[in-house]
Parts: C-alpha cells; sequence; structure tokens
C-alpha cells in the first residue's frame, strides 16, 4: 500500500524472479515525489478517495523487457508528470475502469496499450522524440486501443496524435475524443 511517501525510492518488480509489484494507493489526495524504479513488471493501482499524483521520473533498473500497468478504479485526475523511461523492451499498459494522465511533463517513446478506462493525454507532451505513442518505425508493435471493456483514448486541446495505432480485438468499446483546456485535438 501507497501512503504518500515523499523522498524515496520504490524498486518495483524482478524480472529474475518474474515478480510484479503492486503499488496500491486507497487514501485521500496524494502528491508524491517518491522515484519508481522499474525492475520488472508492475501495477500502479489508484483507487482512492483523491487523486494520485507523482511528480518524479519513472526510471529502469536492469535490461529485461517489462511492462507498467495503469490500473485502478479511481475516476480523479490520477497523473504521471514526469517521464517515462524507456529502457529496452518497455510497455505502458492502462487497465481498469479508472482515469490516469500523463501530463505535459511526461514523455514516453516505447509500446503502449489502452485497454480499459481513460488514458488522458495532456496538451504540451513532446511531439517529437519522447512521445507517448511510440516512434513513427515502430510498426511491429503499434500503440493500442480497445479490448474486452471501455477504452477511452483522449487527448487535450492542443496535442496532435498522429502516431498510427491499432485497435485491439475484442468486445469493448472503444473512443477516441478530447477534453480539457480549450484549442483542437487531432487524431491522425
Amino acid at each position: 500500500r501507497f501512503r504518500c511517501c515523499q523522498d524515496t525510492t520504490y524498486l518495483l518488480g524482478n524480472c529474475d524472479c518474474d515478480c510484479v509489484t503492486t503499488l496500491l494507493h486507497e487514501g485521500d489526495a496524494c502528491t508524491s515525489n517518491a522515484v519508481l524504479q522499474l525492475r520488472g513488471d508492475a501495477i500502479i493501482d489508484a483507487s482512492g478517495g483523491g487523486p494520485l499524483v507523482l511528480t518524479a521520473n519513472i526510471t529502469h533498473g536492469g535490461s529485461c523487457e517489462r511492462t507498467l500497468t495503469l490500473a485502478g478504479s479511481s475516476s480523479h485526475d490520477n497523473t504521471l508528470s514526469g517521464s517515462i523511461g524507456d529502457g529496452p523492451g518497455t510497455g505502458v499498459d492502462k487497465d481498469g475502469i479508472g482515469l490516469w494522465r500523463l501530463s505535459a511533463a511526461s514523455g514516453y517513446s516505447g509500446r503502449l496499450r489502452v485497454i480499459g478506462g481513460t488514458l488522458v493525454i495532456a496538451a504540451n507532451v513532446p511531439s517529437s522524440g519522447a512521445s507517448p505513442f511510440g516512434t513513427a518505425t515502430n510498426v511491429a508493435d503499434p500503440p493500442q486501443v480497445g479490448g474486452d471493456g471501455l477504452a477511452l483514448l483522449l487527448a487535450e486541446g492542443g496535442v496532435t496524435i498522429s502516431r498510427g495505432f491499432a485497435v485491439v480485438a475484442g468486445t469493448g468499446v472503444v473512443v477516441l475524443g478530447m477534453t480539457g483546456p480549450s484549442g483542437t485535438a487531432t487524431f491522425g
């Protein structure tokens, strides 16, 4: 359970032992500068009565493939405002019915899947280099949206999503749309 700790580093997962770590936030609003280091697969579960805001970068340790799953049932503005490291074989999955937001400071260039719930891409996320939608040449593993639940990929006003992405087979509903500050969001 994550108790909104500050000035600390959490080592999440362990690919040598095939261990998955779940960081569970069930409390009130929390803004934390804790550094999260992915050493294997990990889940950040925001299911609290207030938003979970993580301000530090999410870094990598080791050289194994890993998936960071953003999950939970909270519909608050749960936010990653630091960058997500794109070490070897990194993937980010958005799952669960809740909402997660990649803020203006977030950058990410690995695999991304929106399986369920809502993922919001905030305005001013870098459009070249680091991007939450992988590189244009990453055609073997494009960003994916969909599955067996409701999956929403929303962009705040002023965001252009021009990287290709795929709709995953399943029985759910996929919604692409706009939210947040004024401006036009574009899906290419």
